[in-house]
């Protein structure tokens, strides 16, 4: 009799005991979105057919519209440690779901063309290695060519440049300024060297020598480069851009004379130059 009793008290208290465990489970609320993007935490607030409010694990609060859900589920927290993954970052299937390893991706691609205008106008392209170090914030290595035919007066020189091609070599860091939007707006400014061959065409007439001369030669220069665009997120981890550059350049002028007798490398006093340039492309 006093061994049924107590089997029948330690079946309640198994009972109790995996009731209490199971209660104590967390689980976790995941959003799919339409592009491509997870998110996971605990929705503290819904408006019905237009919002739902996301706590995530780190406490930030993400506010998403309906019509960028593709479908919400449920799932068990592996860990209290679960990384949370915002809109705007890349998943890294590689890692198991809840390990601090599981981040952004860390580095990325772009391409880009569109054009540009200053003492001219003409074609420009781009292309960048980078490197994400948040949701808001990477910095990127890049190269851009911009060329364009143009003509240039000044003062009693008048000089016809053939073709004019900056070659532009700097770093540019860019500040996401929303990360959850479908279309998510961000600044960058970037600095580096520009080296700018160009060839006259004909003969042009110098003042201070008094004799007609012609040649080539080239800008060298550095540069300051803000900018705004735009990212549309496609996918996981890949995007396309649109941005506006503007680009302050501190020009020094190099000739070399064919046919007289100045010295070749004649240096030209330092100036300036500002252009702007128009970018759409993909991140990848």
């Amino acid at each position: 009799m006093r061994f049924a009793f107590l089997k029948t008290n330690l079946c309640l208290l198994l009972l109790l005991f995996f009731s209490i465990a199971a209660t104590a489970q967390t689980y976790t609320d995941v959003v799919h979105l339409k592009n491509g993007t997870i998110v996971r935490g605990i929705i503290i607030e819904q408006v019905p057919g237009k919002t739902i409010k996301v706590q995530t694990a780190d406490a930030l609060k993400v506010e998403i519209n309906y019509s960028d859900i593709e479908k919400i589920s449920k799932e068990t927290s592996i860990s209290s440690k679960e990384t949370t993954i915002t809109p705007g970052t890349a998943y890294n299937p590689s890692t198991t779901p809840g390990s601090p390893k599981a981040s952004f991706k860390k580095y990325f691609f772009t391409a880009g063309a569109g054009f540009f205008s200053g003492d001219g106008i003409g074609y420009t392209g781009r292309i960048s290695v980078g490197l994400q170090l948040d949701k808001h914030f990477d910095m990127q290595a890049f190269f851009q060519l911009s060329e364009a035919d143009r003509g240039l007066t000044r003062g009693a020189k008048q000089e016809k440049y053939n073709r004019l091609s900056m070659q532009n070599f700097g770093i540019k860091g860019s500040f996401a300024l929303a990360t959850t939007s479908s279309v998510r707006p961000y600044f960058s400014i970037g600095t580096g060297y520009c080296r700018t061959p160009f060839t006259t065409s004909g003969r042009a007439f110098d003042e201070e020598f008094g004799m007609s001369i012609g040649g080539y030669g080239y800008y060298r220069s550095f540069f300051i480069n803000p900018a705004f665009g735009l990212s549309i997120p496609v996918g996981k981890n890949n995007s396309f851009f649109t941005e506006l550059n503007y680009n302050y350049h501190a020009w020094k002028e190099i000739h070399n004379f064919i046919g007289n007798p100045l010295p070749a490398n004649y240096p030209q006093p330092y100036s300036s130059a500002q252009f702007a340039s128009l970018l759409v492309g993909v991140k990848f």
